[in-house]
């Protein structure tokens, strides 16, 4: 893997730790609701994020 990739990977898996924290901080947010679907929003990026990085290297292989 290339370093660029190897940044993507890691930006993907901070921004799922970045939405962990949003979740578990809703609670004390003026509007919880906005705050849990913000931190499942960041959640799935974050996923994407890894997955097409992933899927561009499998098809750089072929």
């Amino acid at each position: 893997m290339k370093k660029n990739n190897l940044l993507y990977i890691a930006f993907g898996v901070l921004v799922i730790l970045v939405g962990i924290f949003a979740i578990c901080t809703a609670q004390t947010s003026r509007n919880p609701i906005k705050s849990t679907l913000r931190g499942i929003a960041m959640i799935i990026a974050g996923i994407a994020v890894i997955v097409f990085t992933i899927i561009e290297q499998v098809q750089k292989k072929k």
